[in-house]
């Protein structure tokens, strides 16, 4: 029977890895430079959303106070004529008029 030789395996693989030593080296570079891309633009995107989240927050509050605003100026324009015109029922005693 006839042997198998291992050690001729042995320098044939290792000599694969030998030989493209460089392209392997460039391969793994571009694999870990890849991944850090993949991983930066990630935090970039989840900062980007929560600065959006935050902005809306701030322009709903802004809102809320502005129609908060606007409210409090409508009830004041309607209640000055609405009370000056019950006044004047009273005084002339016309208080069917006032229910």
């Amino acid at each position: 029977m006839s042997a198998i030789n291992t050690e001729s395996i042995k320098e044939t693989t290792l000599g694969i890895f030998q030989k493209n030593r460089t392209l392997v080296i460039v391969i793994v570079v571009f694999v870990v430079l890849l991944g850090w891309v993949y991983i930066s633009s990630g935090i970039k995107v989840r900062n980007a959303e929560t600065a959006v989240a935050e902005k809306q927050m701030d322009l709903v509050k802004k809102a809320e106070e502005r129609q908060t605003e606007i409210v409090k100026q409508s009830l004041e324009i309607f209640c000055t004529p609405l009370a000056w015109a019950v006044r004047r029922e009273m005084i002339d005693g016309n208080m069917a008029q006032v229910d």
